[in-house]
């Protein structure tokens, strides 16, 4: 197997060859709802979703940060809700503590 060289130039590996891999673009599609799910965010098209058509006025801008895209209200209500789903599960288990020993003492 052929090691590739580092030199910051996009390389892939394909077959024991190396090729120039081809820069991430922005496309779109007639039907984007029938892309399949490929998993870490990945998207293939189908029959269904049409040919990917290539946006040309699309660049890679070394250096530039990607803005959040977190909905930060969102995070924070479902943490809140967590948050309280955690104490109702430690009171539940508090009074069961409480009803055990409730029931040693009356054993006694």
């Amino acid at each position: 197997m052929d090691r590739a060289k580092t030199d910051y130039t996009d390389m892939a590996e394909t077959e024991n060859m190396l090729t120039q891999a081809e820069l991430p673009g922005v496309f779109t599609f007639i039907n984007p709802a029938a892309l399949t799910r490929d998993g870490n965010g990945r998207l293939s098209a189908t029959g269904a979703s049409g040919e990917a058509v290539a946006d040309p006025n699309a660049k890679v801008i070394s250096g530039a940060l990607e803005g959040s895209n977190v909905d930060i209200a969102r995070e924070l209500t479902d943490l809140l809700s967590a948050q309280r789903g955690f104490e109702l599960s430690a009171k539940v288990i508090q009074t069961a503590d409480e009803l055990e020993n409730i029931a040693n003492n009356l054993r006694s």
